[in-house]
């Protein structure tokens, strides 16, 4: 139980501290029914001080998590299968004028995926080499952590029940 206590805690931490945080990664989910495929849209927000060198999330290992990768002009996103990992980042080219420089607001990297949606730790580095860590959403990064979420909801459910008399799987009466 202070397992799940604990990892709720830092979940609730992870989203305040995101309100709170130089680097913002904002996510917009939907489902396209025809293709059976969730579409990831993403902005990255920087209110730090120095320009944003990289910004990485973790997603599920295979190489089909990420589908049809799309960046905005000036910038590049890539996906790793080998290390499970999402990078956005500035293509280097002096003609484009698009950075991710301090007070600017980045929208249109993209991708799709058949994995639904859950929230992952991501990182910014910024070109001092400071990290900035947040929480942002995208295809759910293991199977472990639905399987510990549900057992979790299926634990305090039970727990609930037996504080109000409803014991579970035990008939009462003659």
């Amino acid at each position: 139980m202070k397992i799940i206590a604990s990892s709720l805690a830092l979940l609730v931490l992870g989203f305040l501290g995101t309100a709170r945080s130089q680097v913002l990664v904002d996510a917009t989910v939907t489902f396209d029914s025809s293709a059976s495929l969730f579409f990831y849209q993403y902005s990255v927000t920087n209110n730090g001080s120095a320009d944003l060198a990289i910004i990485t999330f973790g997603v599920a290992p295979g190489s089909d998590t990420v589908l049809s990768p799309a960046a905005p002009t000036g910038f590049l996103i890539s996906f790793d299968p080998g290390v499970s990992l999402v990078s956005f980042t500035e293509d280097n080219d002096s003609g484009t004028p698009q950075t991710f420089a301090p007070g600017t607001t980045i929208a249109g990297f993209s991708f799709s995926s058949a994995l639904g949606p859950g929230p992952v730790q991501f990182e910014a580095l910024d070109a001092n080499g400071a990290s900035f860590f947040g929480v942002t959403f995208a295809p759910i990064p293991e199977a472990g952590t639905s399987a510990l979420l549900i057992f979790g909801a299926a634990l305090l459910g039970g727990r609930f029940l037996r504080r109000n008399g409803k014991d579970c799987g035990e008939s009462v009466g003659p």
